[in-house]
């Protein structure tokens, strides 16, 4: 997928599932796919994924961003994880990754 296509889905992931006020941008290679920043209110993806990866995993890579978004913006129940300094693959956060669908949550607990 060309940079430009990987923005749209998420871009229209983002709309789908209410996600609000996030910007979609791209950084230059490492070893992590993509990652979520609240205080910025950003999705970054690794610069090379849409070299490395199919639609399907770049899919679920957006949706597992997403989820992270989602804890914050939803706030309650799984807000307190964030709170408590709990913020990467928490109870909270894999609620709301198997709502959006997101797959391979297992390996992230």
């Amino acid at each position: 997928m060309t940079h430009k296509e990987i923005l749209a889905m998420t871009e229209g992931l983002l709309k789908e599932h209410g996600v609000t006020g996030y910007v979609v941008n791209f950084w230059g290679d490492g070893w992590v796919y993509a990652q979520c920043n609240w205080n910025r209110r950003m999705i970054s993806f690794n610069s090379t994924i849409g070299e490395s990866c199919g639609i399907d995993q770049i899919r679920n890579t957006a949706l597992h961003e997403i989820a992270h978004a989602l804890v914050v913006q939803r706030g309650g129940e799984a807000w307190h994880y964030v709170n408590k300094g709990w913020t990467c693959h928490h109870e909270g956060w894999v609620k709301i990754a198997r709502e959006l669908g997101c797959t391979d949550i297992d390996r992230h607990k």
